[in-house]
């Protein structure tokens, strides 16, 4: 029997043929992309949060938390943050609000206050070195020491960041809770009345102050010295917010907030601000509530009291004598 050729089956085995090179192909291709792909993964853009020590002049040793700027932000334009805890709570309280603010552009630093949290212990120059006292066991001068020289210290850092050119210092914010709110508006009466040097200004440095539920002293450390201010009461930016069902301190809370606008002028009033939300929780312990709407609301009075006010701040490097 005669074995006829059929081209029908010759061209079925080239094609079979073809399809089986074709995938061997674009599995190899694959393959290269997926590597090719891992290999050009790009870094996050938010970069994450870093604990950071920093000496103060006497000795501390303050443990920090950083929540550097979004890496697509142009840092001459970034504006600083610096979150202090109340007194007897720890930066952690701040958390949830720093993540926020970051990832809207912003630089956000978180201490932990002397004798707070870690921030448990003392180096001297001579080498000694000891623990700190604890809160409750600190007397005024003692918690003063926390507006010198604590925050002195994250000033230097943030000095430091905005000649890197990671910030611009000239737009810093400052937010206090309960009773460290006393705390932050002593140290921006301080920098409000820092005395220029031949090498620059040395303060004048705070635009805006936040202010959770505060209190009207922390021991001995006083709400109405820091308005003997002007800048202070007159001037830089305040938010008050706080919640409305707690009678007391929302009583308190308006009481200070009328004592700003009393000192304030039809023009200066527009950079004043109280925000009564419906809850008795006060402090940080409103952020933890996503239907208040702290952090946004936060988020909203920088962005229009101190960051669309940038062009007003220029970038500028900052020199200081670094005393405290």
């Amino acid at each position: 029997m005669t074995t006829q050729f059929d081209p029908t089956v010759f061209q079925s085995i080239k094609l079979v043929r073809v399809f089986i090179m074709g995938l061997f192909l674009c599995v190899c291709l694959s393959g290269q992309i997926v590597a090719q792909g891992a290999d050009d993964k790009e870094e996050p853009n938010i970069p994450e949060p870093e604990t950071i020590s920093l000496t103060t002049t006497d000795g501390v040793i303050l443990k920090c938390t950083w929540y550097a700027k979004p890496k697509d932000v142009e840092g001459k334009k970034t504006t600083p943050v610096v979150m202090v805890h109340r007194w007897g709570g720890k930066r952690s309280d701040f958390n949830v609000l720093a993540v926020k603010l970051q990832a809207a552009g912003r630089a956000v630093i978180l201490p932990d206050l002397r004798g707070h949290g870690e921030s448990a212990s003392f180096k001297l120059p001579n080498g000694e070195v000891g623990d700190i006292k604890k809160p409750d066991k600190m007397r005024t001068a003692e918690i003063a020491n926390s507006v010198r020289y604590d925050l002195g210290a994250i000033k230097r850092f943030l000095q430091d960041k905005n000649n890197e050119g990671e910030l611009n210092l000239d737009q810093l914010v400052m937010i206090g809770s309960e009773t460290s709110a006393p705390l932050v508006m002593n140290w921006t009466a301080r920098d409000a009345v820092a005395r220029p040097l031949t090498i620059g200004k040395q303060g004048q440095f705070v635009r805006a102050m936040i202010l959770l539920s505060p209190d009207k002293a922390c021991e001995g450390v006083l709400v109405k010295t820091a308005l003997q201010v002007d800048a202070v009461k007159r001037t830089i930016a305040a938010q008050f917010i706080v919640g409305r069902k707690d009678a007391r301190t929302y009583k308190d809370v308006r009481r200070m907030y009328g004592t700003f606008e009393g000192y304030r002028s039809k023009n200066t009033t527009k950079n004043l601000y109280i925000e009564a939300l419906d809850t008795s929780l006060q402090g940080t312990r409103m952020l933890e509530v996503k239907t208040l709407l702290v952090p946004e609301r936060i988020n909203a009075f920088i962005k229009k009291l101190v960051d669309e006010e940038a062009g007003e701040h220029a970038w500028e490097e900052r020199k200081s004598l670094r005393a405290h």
